[in-house]
């Protein structure tokens, strides 16, 4: 069959093709959709890494402000630590120190009334002993302690007063309810007859009040 086109082409349609046209549509709307969905994906990092960058800042700020205050308790911290210590220190030497003055008010609440004091000494002497450590028992480690001595000289008539009334004031300083916690042992260590002028017919009476050792 033969087509006489006397309008030189412009009579005769076009024959367009369905399945070109689904071409060309998808040729056009795959990147679009593709490129709209990059850029979401973009969009919404985006946004996410800003927020995410907001709540540092946020943290950053509020660390910063609590700077000064961290560094205030690490200062107090210290400064209790410091005192803690000194605390620590004056409590052993409380503990190593003897309050005298209870001792001596003891000994002379109980000083038999013929007698006098004549003389007061502390003597103060270290001792070496082994014992378990704590943390490992089967090991020995040596333990420094301090034991405290006061020796007193009693003088007195003889005859109005003998050994009988020097024991009972022994008995007494053992018995006291303040002493007798920290007394380890009371005893008379010595006699001996006066011959100085002043004290001459009087007996001497040395006598030792030994404390329970305590560690150093």
């Amino acid at each position: 069959m033969y087509n006489i086109d006397l309008l030189k082409g412009q009579g005769i349609p076009i024959k367009h093709r369905r399945g070109g046209m689904w071409l060309v549509l998808l040729t056009f709307v795959v990147p679009v959709v593709l490129a709209g969905l990059f850029y979401w994906f973009y969009l919404n990092d985006s946004i996410e890494q800003a927020s995410i960058a907001i709540k540092l800042a946020d943290r950053q700020k509020k660390i910063d402000d609590l700077a000064p205050a961290v560094e205030y308790k690490k200062l107090m911290e210290s400064k209790c630590d410091t005192i803690r210590a000194c605390l620590k220190d004056v409590a052993g030497q409380m503990h190593t120190n003897e309050c005298w003055s209870d001792v001596l008010k003891t000994v002379v609440e109980n000083v038999p009334a013929s007698m006098f004091v004549s003389k007061i000494d502390v003597r103060l002497n270290n001792v070496s002993k082994s014992e378990a450590d704590k943390k490992d028992p089967t090991k020995m480690v040596t333990v420094q302690y301090m034991v405290r001595t006061l020796r007193m000289s009693l003088v007195g008539n003889p005859q109005k007063v003998g050994i009988d009334a020097v024991r009972a004031f022994v008995a007494s300083l053992d018995s006291s309810e303040k002493l007798s916690q920290s007394l380890e042992d009371v005893r008379i260590i010595s006699q001996q007859e006066q011959q100085q002028q002043e004290t001459a017919g009087k007996m001497r009476y040395d006598i030792d009040c030994v404390f329970k050792a305590q560690k150093i």
